[in-house]
């Protein structure tokens, strides 16, 4: 009888980003060391109702590529173009989407898709990726400017 490696059957854990911009939604499925495996990109849907659904389509899209193969979405990022409260997640200010002021996003997302989703202004994660990725290296600072 032949061993098998458990390990090597467990499904590869994958993460959906989505940077939603003001003009173009891009989402990308990752392996837990930022290997983009897919991604997607259209323009972003201006209406909250539309949008909400826009992001779901896009998720259902790469959760599918991920078990294609093989593996499976643990988490989803989503990076906002407007203000996000840091504890309630809810948005306080979208000026590119009508209709998102005071939205939960973050819990109706999650409950649909049955995921944790994270959800931050875009422009706090593109600080914290520079700085994680390429620049932050022995600093204790880093200015991000867009």
């Amino acid at each position: 009888m032949q061993k098998t490696n458990n390990k090597s059957l467990a499904a590869k854990p994958f993460v959906v980003a989505i940077d939603l911009g003001g003009t173009n939604c891009r989402a990308v499925l990752a392996d837990l060391d930022g290997l983009i495996v897919s991604h997607l990109q259209e323009p972003t849907a201006p209406q909250a109702p539309a949008l909400r659904a826009q992001i779901l389509s896009v998720v259902q899209q790469l959760l599918e590529q991920a078990s294609t193969l093989g593996g499976a979405v643990s988490t989803v990022c989503l990076g906002f173009p407007g203000i996000v409260h840091p504890t309630s997640q809810k948005i306080r200010q979208a000026p590119n989407v009508a209709g998102m002021e005071l939205a939960e996003l973050q819990p109706e997302l999650s409950r649909a898709l049955g995921l944790p989703v994270h959800l931050e202004n875009d422009v706090n994660l593109a600080a914290l990726a520079e700085y994680h990725l390429r620049h932050g290296a022995g600093v204790d600072s880093l200015a991000f400017i867009a």
